[in-house]
């Protein structure tokens, strides 16, 4: 049963919430003592956490520090009644520090709307710990592929390759829903050596059908990086299946990549040497300097989609997009556009200098066996 923790320094406010909570179908509970909450976090791990930022003892930002400190996992909904230009900045600060905010939403909050926003993020299905190694024992998880596409050649040059869960009661289950409860849980290694192993297995098949030999790009998550033992891991992976490293580029966010620098440094350099391509995903939305950049092993930068789909109208965003190709250029990587949805929008990321492109305008997510097909219709 999914819960929520409450912190408003309002009784009245956070007892309304914790009933609005209730009525959509969570455990509830709340409290106006910041030190009371941060212990509370503890004892009763709660799944979700809806969290005032104006409070006269401990501020929010501080009580996110806190939590960014304790590895919590939970979904963060944050509220406050001050300037929502803060709440927002609030909430960045919050996934820079590796924590899910859900929403940033300002005071006063409606009860129809917070019910709805509790609904939109409650868990519909079992993401216990037996739960989620049941699915994966059930094989239940797997691929979607979506093509990268080379600029200037104009052919396919790799896939993305896109985790979905595909429940028995539910049907197709999105990451977002569910990748969280794995790492909530410890369980992101077994995840992450899932995913690699059908990535190989999908590299093998696309190269049975006969097409030219391809990238896969293959998402790493913190837990991944902080663990010195992931080049030894991702290698025999490979090995048991007969995949050359060099096929495989993992792709790991700025937010990732600068949790722990020095570990993340060890981790890339190793994977570097053991043949896999290093891709910076989300490049833009971070706070990595120049240096990050220059010391990190990385191949390939991905520019992240907020840039991507408003660059026809925004001269800013053709600015960033054009700084980030130079950037590229400068220290040898190639630049991915990410959230290209039309052919216009593909023109001027050819224009503005980038070498591959992907989004729904090239294609949506495809199955294994419709990305051969897709590969054998355009290979020309």
């Amino acid at each position: 049963m999914d819960s929520v923790l409450i912190l408003d320094d309002e009784p009245d406010i956070a007892l309304a919430f914790s009933r609005v909570a209730e009525t959509v179908g969570y455990k509830s509970s709340f409290t106006v003592n910041p030190a009371d909450f941060l212990k509370r976090v503890v004892d009763e791990c709660p799944s979700h956490i809806l969290l005032d930022l104006q409070m006269p003892d401990m501020d929010g930002v501080e009580v996110l520090r806190h939590l960014a400190a304790m590895g919590c996992k939970a979904k963060i909904i944050l509220i406050s009644g001050f300037d929502p230009r803060v709440v927002t900045v609030a909430a960045k600060l919050g996934v820079e520090q590796g924590l899910t905010i859900c929403e940033a939403l300002s005071k006063p909050l409606p009860a129809r709307e917070l019910k709805a926003i509790l609904t939109k993020y409650r868990s519909m299905f079992d993401c216990s710990p037996d739960a989620l190694r049941t699915a994966l024992q059930n094989q239940e998880f797997f691929l979607k592929l979506q093509p990268k596409l080379a600029l200037r050649e104009r052919v396919i040059s790799g896939f993305e390759a896109l985790l979905r869960w595909n429940h028995p009661q539910f049907g197709e289950i999105l990451p977002n829903k569910f990748i969280p409860e794995f790492e909530k849980h410890n369980l992101f290694k077994l995840l992450s050596d899932y995913v690699v192993e059908h990535s190989c297995i999908s590299v093998k098949k696309i190269d049975a059908s006969g097409c030219v030999p391809i990238q896969t790009s293959v998402n790493i998550s913190a837990g991944d990086l902080s663990d010195l033992e992931l080049a030894n891991r991702l290698k025999r992976i490979c090995s048991s299946n007969f995949v050359d490293p060099r096929q495989i580029t993992l792709e790991i966010t700025e937010t990732v990549a600068m949790a722990d620098p020095v570990t993340a440094m060890d981790n890339l350099t190793r994977l570097r040497l053991a043949g896999f391509k290093l891709s910076l995903d989300d490049f833009g939305t971070g706070f990595s300097s120049l240096a990050f950049l220059r010391n990190m092993p990385f191949n390939e930068i991905k520019i992240d989609m907020l840039f991507v789909r408003e660059a026809l109208r925004s001269k800013s965003d053709q600015t960033i997009i054009k700084a980030i190709n130079s950037l590229g250029k400068a220290f040898n990587m190639s630049v991915v556009a990410e959230g290209c949805e039309d052919a216009e929008t593909l023109d001027l990321l050819e224009k503005l200098e980038c070498d591959f492109a992907q989004g729904f305008h090239i294609s949506r997510p495809l199955t294994v066996d419709d990305a051969i097909e897709f590969l054998h219709s355009h290979s020309n």
